[in-house]
C-alpha cells in the first residue's frame, strides 16, 4: 500500500471501531491455496468486532478477515 492508502485505510478502520456494528465492504487479498498468488475479492457484512490477538476483523455472519490483508474499507447503508 502507499503510504496515502494506508492512511485512508488506517481512518477507515478506526471509524468502523467506533461505530456500533456498521456495514462495510471491504476489499482484501485471499492467497491461493494451491500456488502462490491470489486474488483481490470484495466482502460485504456487518462488522461485529476486531479480534487483536488474531488479527482478524469478524462480521455478524461468522466470516473472518485478516486485518493485514484488507486493502480497502467503504461504508454503506445497507447491503
Amino acid at each position: 500500500l502507499t503510504e496515502d492508502r494506508a492512511d485512508e485505510l488506517n481512518i477507515a478502520f478506526r471509524k468502523m471501531l467506533a461505530s456500533d456494528r456498521p456495514c462495510v465492504t471491504v476489499t482484501y487479498f485471499k492467497p491461493d491455496s494451491r500456488k502462490e498468488g491470489g486474488s483481490y475479492e470484495k466482502y460485504s457484512g456487518i462488522f461485529r468486532f476486531f479480534d487483536a490477538a488474531g488479527n482478524l476483523i469478524k462480521f455478524t455472519d461468522g466470516k473472518c478477515i485478516n486485518a493485514e490483508r484488507i486493502c480497502k474499507i467503504e461504508f454503506s447503508q445497507n447491503l
